[in-house]
């Protein structure tokens, strides 16, 4: 339903200190953005399911928006799925940030066995999983960010979906913990409450704040780090014990480029000329003769050349039983590990002293962290955006 005087009304009286869930969908995933704004808000309880319609597919606000986000940002007892996003989007609106009363993505997984086979948090994933349900987002199509645009009824119904799983999830999850009460269930809540909470906050508040960069500094940094990478391929490709081995690789592609071209079909034209594709193989051919095609970031060339030609033990194993090229079985070769490893500590940094400057806006960088990340509980970032 759209939103008016009269549904405010309604939602204050229906709502207004409740125990409830609630989902935005909004234009942007970056709530101190520039342009971000709201163009939804389902909300959920055992005697209430609905979603509000807060702008039109432009971002035009419809009237009492900035008096529904303000109650909005009184309650206290809001349940949200990423919670970390939803009351973010509240200060966004308002510059009040209110607290969750629990975020379901941190509930799941401090619930969560860990290393539980092909387990996930995500909502998306959760939902159907946990409550026995069909996917709710096959036929919604495009992009996160982008999904503001789409028309009302589609996008309500999808929005209003994830208020109720989201309400659900919490249900479920308040069972489980009411089953461990005489153990460890008894300390749950005030961990949670007290402790996951406060991180969730802390992490807006840094995301509000941002951090601040020296822009100049980084980027004269990297100028070190681009001769730091220059030197650490230069020792690998030189290296007396490798440089024989990279040549045989190189000459190798070539040998294989040149059958190519031996025995290519039409070379000549009538008139003796050659051919415009044949000339396009020979001129391949030349330059793949001067270039270098061992890729010291694939792990294929590195197993070849470590493990194959150069013989050396190899340690550690993936998974799936093959051999490793990771961090441990690099530190677990003598001397060619090392300076494999140097490469990737330098090319790693050039990495993120360039998302740093290309994230940066006016000297501020806003890193979106996710609460919990992983299943021992710790946080994690899959990068600058």
């Amino acid at each position: 339903m759209q939103l008016d005087q009269h549904v405010l009304s309604e939602l204050v009286s229906s709502l207004d200190g409740k125990l409830f869930a609630l989902d935005f969908e909004t234009f942007g995933t970056n709530w101190m953005a520039p342009g971000f704004w709201v163009r939804c808000c389902s909300f959920h309880t055992d005697e209430i399911s609905l979603c509000v319609e807060l702008a039109d597919e432009e971002g035009n606000y419809h009237p009492y928006a900035a008096e529904f986000f303000e109650w909005l940002a009184s309650q206290p007892n809001m349940i949200a799925h990423n919670a970390g996003f939803e009351v973010g989007v509240i200060f966004a609106m308002t510059d009040i940030m209110p607290t969750p009363k629990v975020c379901t993505y941190a509930l799941l997984a401090a619930l969560m066995n860990e290393g539980s086979p092909g387990a996930s948090w995500a909502l998306k994933k959760a939902g159907p999983e946990l409550l026995q349900c069909e996917a709710w987002d096959q036929d919604v199509k495009g992009d996160k960010a982008n999904m503001a645009k789409l028309p009302f009824d589609a996008l309500g119904w999808y929005c209003q979906q994830d208020s109720w799983a989201t309400f659900e999830l919490y249900k479920i999850c308040c069972q489980a913990v009411e089953e461990h009460k005489e153990t460890w269930g008894r300390f749950f809540w005030q961990w949670f409450e007290e402790d996951m909470t406060n991180i969730i906050m802390l992490q807006n508040e840094a995301y509000q704040l941002s951090l601040h960069v020296d822009t100049k500094y980084i980027k004269d940094y990297e100028l070190k780090v681009d001769d730091e990478i220059k030197n650490c391929l230069r020792e690998f490709f030189e290296h007396e014990d490798l440089k024989d081995h990279i040549d045989a690789f190189n000459r190798n592609v070539v040998s294989v480029v040149e059958s190519e071209v031996n025995n290519y079909g039409s070379k000549f034209k009538k008139d003796g000329s050659v051919t415009v594709n044949y000339q396009k193989a020979l001129d391949r051919l030349e330059k793949v003769r001067g270039e270098n095609h061992f890729n010291i970031n694939s792990t294929g060339h590195l197993k070849w050349l470590l493990y194959d030609r150069l013989q050396v033990e190899c340690k550690f194993f993936t998974d799936s039983g093959g051999q490793s090229m990771d961090g441990d079985a690099l530190e677990a070769i003598p001397k060619y590990g090392r300076l494999v490893i140097n490469y990737r500590d330098a090319d790693n940094k050039k990495r993120f002293l360039s998302a740093l400057n290309d994230n940066s806006v006016d000297g501020q960088v806003r890193i979106s962290i996710r609460v919990p990340g992983i299943t021992t509980g710790r946080m994690s970032a899959g990068g600058l955006d």
